[in-house]
């Protein structure tokens, strides 16, 4: 029998309709996730390429017995189907969905196209509140401090929220 794990999924987009591009993802990750937790949907500035416009970011919860490497699959299907390009001269650069994988229960994955947790999480203010929206006391793997002790490090990046959870 495989094993089940808590997935965390990070979604964004800043590409009109930006609305549209997350609430089509959510609704597509249903019939991979059971039962699934969705967090607020959060309005942020753009942090490294400043000169685009604001991202929608959001975080899913749910149970997986899906590999990473399947959801690595599974996450790049879903931005193809979302028609984001990829400019390699603008890594960071507008985007209408981008979905990272975020946590994997205890799993630790670092392989070149993947890393689990993801490697930024710490940094990110608009991935780190909805974590916490969906799991108040969350601590990632190998860590010794709860994830609420990096939020005091990192500035509101612009945050405000969007559209509230309806849980």
């Amino acid at each position: 029998m495989p094993d089940i794990f808590d997935l965390y999924l990070g979604l964004g987009s800043n590409i009109e309709p930006r609305i549209e591009y997350i609430d089509h993802c959510i609704l597509s990750l249903k019939k991979y996730l059971d039962p699934m937790a969705i967090s607020s949907i959060y309005e942020t500035d753009a942090q490294d390429f400043t000169e685009q416009p604001a991202f929608l970011n959001a975080v899913v919860h749910g149970k997986t017995n899906l590999t990473p490497g399947q959801w690595l699959e599974i996450k790049r299907t879903f931005e193809t189907e979302a028609k984001r390009e990829r400019d390699p001269r603008l890594p960071k650069g507008p985007r209408t969905l981008d979905l990272d994988i975020l946590l994997m229960g205890d799993r630790i994955v670092n392989e070149p196209t993947l890393q689990i947790p993801h490697p930024r999480i710490r940094n990110r203010r608009f991935v780190m509140e909805p974590l916490l929206e969906i799991h108040g006391d969350l601590q990632l793997p190998g860590d010794s401090l709860p994830l609420q002790d990096y939020l005091l490090a990192v500035s509101s990046q612009g945050l405000r929220i969007f559209r509230t959870s309806t849980k």
